[in-house]
């Protein structure tokens, strides 16, 4: 079976106008799979428009997605999920002459292959999506880039990107709130529009405009009347190449960051598995965080490393936090060190350079049994920052 979704850098997918602006109750796996079933139903109805039934391959399937899934019971759940959902679409009417509601996925099925003894997913896609394919020229389009949306980790920025997409050449209309819930599937979530806000608007428009491959960058305006918001507007603007190559700088240091967390992880322990769940957790904690829980568990060598280091992350074992707000205390002190030395410093018209004189005086501490070796230390690393 050709390799249609994971031999390339890019995979448009032309999706119909009428399918982007749907009641969305899908999840973010949920729609990326959607997607990746209708690429694979417009390639194939491309070659044969009576095609009733379509063909991924498994392996190439769980490939793209990056799904480890032996007994494809992750898969499996998935695509069920997608087949109890009805949806209604043209939410925003930019195809005026169509309304409608259908179930996303029809008919699925997973077998193995006689010839090539190789897993298989055929599925069917709903009659009026298949229409809209055949009928491109009485359809709206929108290029939506596959490899993108698989990237993107939010829902909400992956119907953002979409949207953007969709209306890449006009404005994007303004909704009022209630189509804006129906479109990004939260109409029974985050009833505080503050909420709503901060974990949905906020969290799309960052990702978008965080992202190196979208060329778009987007913000929105929020309409009131009296003290309740009633409409949103997103505005969009193409992205200036210096601000899309300070984004790849920015990825590609944090790729480094990265690279340089496995190799600090002992070669027997570097899984594919375990590279993923740090290229998923470098957004949530700090890169020295990290850092230190590694180094601790490596220090105690457990049996199951990767279990061992998950948690040692979420409990914070290296005591990373309370040490650095030990530093910082211990840095507050050298800082009125310093201050309490410059006066002296001035007093006594001396002739050494100044840090070296607070370098001195580090050591006259510790000799003088004021300090401890381990203060000594630290006071020693801090002036090296002060002063380089």
């Amino acid at each position: 079976m050709i390799e249609r979704l994971t031999m390339k850098k890019k995979l448009i997918l032309e999706k119909p106008s009428a399918t982007i602006s749907i009641t969305d109750p899908m999840t973010a796996i949920q729609r990326k799979f959607y997607n990746a079933f209708l690429y694979i139903a417009k390639e194939e109805l491309k070659r044969d428009p009576n095609k009733s039934e379509f063909r991924i391959s498994l392996i190439e399937l769980k490939k793209f997605f990056n799904i480890e899934d032996k007994k494809n019971t992750y898969l499996k759940e998935k695509i069920k999920e997608l087949m109890r959902l009805i949806t209604e679409y043209n939410i925003l009417e930019k195809d005026k002459e169509r309304w409608g509601a259908f179930t996303l996925l029809p008919y699925v099925e997973i077998y193995i292959d006689i010839e090539t003894n190789a897993g298989v997913v055929k599925f069917d896609i709903p009659v009026p999506v298949k229409k809209a394919i055949l009928n491109k020229e009485k359809n709206f389009f929108a290029k939506i880039d596959l490899v993108i949306i698989r990237g993107l980790k939010s829902k909400y920025a992956i119907i953002l990107y979409e949207l953007l997409k969709d209306y890449e050449y006009v404005d994007i209309p303004e909704m009022d709130i209630k189509t804006f819930r129906r479109i990004f599937g939260v109409t029974d979530k985050y009833k505080l529009f503050q909420d709503l806000k901060k974990r949905v608007l906020d969290v799309a428009v960052s990702e978008i405009n965080n992202n190196e491959n979208i060329d778009w960058k987007v913000d929105y305006k929020l309409r009131k009347i009296g003290p309740k918001y009633v409409a949103i507007k997103f505005i969009k603007d193409k992205k200036h190449f210096l601000e899309i190559k300070q984004q790849k700088d920015e990825k590609e240091l944090e790729d480094n960051k990265v690279k340089s967390l496995i190799v600090l992880i002992p070669e027997k322990y570097r899984t594919k598995i375990l590279e993923n769940y740090l290229l998923n957790i470098k957004d949530q904690y700090e890169y020295d965080y990290i850092k230190a829980q590694i180094e601790y568990v490596n220090a105690k060598n457990p049996e199951n490393y990767l279990a061992y280091l998950k948690t040692a992350i979420q409990e914070d074992y290296a005591n990373f936090k309370e040490n650095k707000e030990k530093d910082k205390q211990f840095e507050e002190k050298f800082k009125e060190l310093v201050k309490h030395l410059e006066q002296k410093y001035k007093e006594k018209s001396i002739e050494t350079k100044f840090s070296e004189y607070v370098k001195d005086y580090i050591f006259y501490l510790f000799n003088k049994e004021k300090i401890t070796e381990e203060e000594k230390d630290k006071y020693l690393e801090i002036w090296e920052k002060y002063f380089s």
